[in-house]
Parts: C-alpha cells; structure tokens; sequence
C-alpha cells in the first residue's frame, strides 16, 4: 500500500521519487533516467539518482550509472558510482551505512594513536586503517588495541598484516587481528618522529 505524501511521476524517460509531506526535508526528487545512445560510439546510460536534501551539486545525491556497451564496441559497459558504502552489521534491518569504528588506544607510552579504525566494505571485507607516530622513545613489544572487534568483523582465523616504519627504524612493525577479536600492534623500539601506518584489507573467512 502507497505511503501518504509519496508519489512517483513518469515525465518522458524520466521516473521521478518525491514527497509531499508537509515535513519532508527532500528538496530534489529521486530520479531513474534513460540516456540514449544516438551515435555508434555513444553508450546507453540507466542513471539512478537519489534523493537530495541539499542542493543538485553531487555532495548533496548519490548517482549511479548504468552503462551499456558502444554498438562500436569502443566503451565497454560498466557501472560508475559515487562511493558506495556497505550498510552497518551491528544495526538492525540495514538502515545505517556503515562508518568508521574506533579502535581505542593501543596504551603505547610516547605513543600517539592518529588513526585507529576499521569498518565493513562493501565488498564484504574489513578494512583497516592504522597510523601513529613516536612522541619519545617507544619500548618494543605487543599491544593490543582497548576495543575488541564487535563478532561480525572477527575474522575465521587469526591474520597478520605488515605496518610500514621510516627507513632505519628497525624489524618491521605488524597488525595482528585474533579471532576473539582483539587487535595487537607489534612494534620494534622506536624514536620520536617515526612513524607507523598499516591500510589492510581483511577477508572474513
């Protein structure tokens, strides 16, 4: 059954989304369009464009392109996106897209943790994203990270990633991810201004 407030419009190739509510914050309406390919080197085009509470610049919709191949074949089909974010496990019925999370501090004294996050991609993997620097000298050895993987983003066995270090600063640091979900830097002794910094993509099974 309809929505009260919602319809939806067909203005030649054009089928627009919109609201009427009387508190709706959509300014622009969605939109799924057809371009035609009137050349032979021209592709056919499906654009689907969503919603927009700001202005029609792209910071404010999301557009996706569904590109048919030339009849040349000189453009390949393929699909051209704005970012495309997977939706967050941890919230229920996907109805948040999925964002960074914090690891907390790794407790490394002279240590400062600038990045220490992960988060799903929408390829399904977990991605990573770990840089620190020394502050002083920093005493070699294993450290975990405060927060724990919440269970969806543990991995079926216990990964190990290299974390790259300025030249000269010694064995190389690593990442270690734990089944149980706890997330270890390993680090060699380090001097002020060196820096650690590690972007891992981590399979879940």
């Amino acid at each position: 059954m309809p929505e009260l407030g919602k319809f939806v419009q067909l203005l030649g190739s054009s089928l627009s989304f919109d609201s009427n509510d009387s508190s709706t914050t959509i300014l622009h309406a969605a939109q799924a369009n057809i371009t035609d390919a009137l050349t032979s080197s021209a592709q056919p085009i499906l654009n689907l464009i969503s919603p927009g509470a700001l202005t029609l610049a792209a910071s404010g919709r999301a557009e996706i392109w569904l590109a048919g191949e030339s009849s040349d074949t000189t453009a390949a089909a393929g699909v051209i996106a704005d970012t495309i974010a997977a939706f967050d496990p941890n919230v229920a019925a996907h109805t948040q897209a999925e964002t960074w999370h914090s690891l907390g501090s790794p407790g490394i004294t002279n240590f400062t943790s600038d990045h220490g996050r992960y988060r799903l991609s929408a390829n399904g993997d977990i991605e990573f994203d770990i840089v620190g620097h020394a502050t002083g000298s920093v005493t070699a050895g294993l450290y975990a990270y405060a927060n724990t993987l919440p269970s969806f983003y543990r991995p079926a066995v216990a990964r190990s990633y290299a974390a790259g270090l300025p030249r000269g600063a010694g064995v190389p640091a690593r990442i270690f991810v734990q089944t149980g979900g706890t997330v270890s830097l390993d680090i060699p002794a380090l001097s002020s201004g060196n820096v650690v910094g590690c972007s891992a993509f981590m399979p879940l099974d």
